[in-house]
């Protein structure tokens, strides 16, 4: 699993503690994405929706 930034550690701990209390610990993996993961995964799943994704002006609307 690649590192978690140290600055959304918290944020990441709080996301994990929700899921434990609601999901059997093997149902689901936790999945860290990059900049460059994303795109991939539009271009090989929406690629009618490239030309919006790659429209966004702040990387926050693309990480959402």
């Amino acid at each position: 699993m690649k590192e978690v930034p140290l600055e959304w550690s918290h944020s990441y701990d709080s996301c994990r503690g929700v899921h434990k209390r609601y999901e059997k610990p093997d149902a689901y993996a936790f999945q860290m994405y990059n900049d460059n993961d994303l795109e991939r995964f539009i271009q090989n799943h929406y690629p009618w929706f490239m030309d919006t994704y790659n429209s966004y002006q702040h990387n926050i609307q693309v990480s959402l």
